[in-house]
C-alpha cells in the first residue's frame, strides 16, 4: 500500500474540510486543529451523500443531506452515535498531504 498526494497543507486551513477524488474515491480531509488531519471516505454512511456538501462546525463533520453529525477527530458518530466514518491514514510528507485508502487504520496527526 502506497500513500497518494492529495494537495499542499497551506491549501487546507485549521477548521476547513475538504472533499477529493483519490484514485476514483471520494476522500474527506478534515483539518480539525492545528497540525491535526483526519482522512474519511468521502460519503456519508447513511446515504452516501458527499460529506464535502455538508459543514464543519465545533469539530463536528455535518452531512449536508440528512444533517448526520460525525466528530472530525475520530469520526464517531454524534448524531446518530450507532454510525461512524470510515478513516484513511494520513500524513503530511515535505509539505503535501497524503492519504493511504487500502488501510482503515486511524492516524494521529500530522506526520503519522
Amino acid at each position: 500500500m502506497a500513500f497518494v498526494r492529495v494537495c499542499d497543507i497551506e491549501e487546507l486551513w485549521v477548521g476547513e474540510m475538504c472533499g477529493f477524488d483519490v484514485q476514483g474515491q471520494p476522500v474527506l480531509i478534515v483539518h480539525y486543529a492545528d497540525q491535526r488531519l483526519a482522512a474519511y471516505d468521502g460519503r456519508c454512511p447513511h446515504q452516501h451523500a458527499r460529506l464535502a456538501d455538508g459543514e464543519f462546525v465545533g469539530g463536528h463533520i455535518i452531512c449536508a443531506a440528512h444533517r448526520w453529525e460525525f466528530d472530525a477527530a475520530t469520526g464517531q458518530g454524534v448524531n446518530p452515535r450507532s454510525c461512524r466514518l470510515r478513516p484513511h491514514t494520513v500524513r503530511v510528507n515535505d509539505g503535501a498531504v497524503e492519504v493511504e485508502l487500502e488501510t482503515a487504520a486511524m492516524h494521529s496527526g500530522v506526520g503519522a
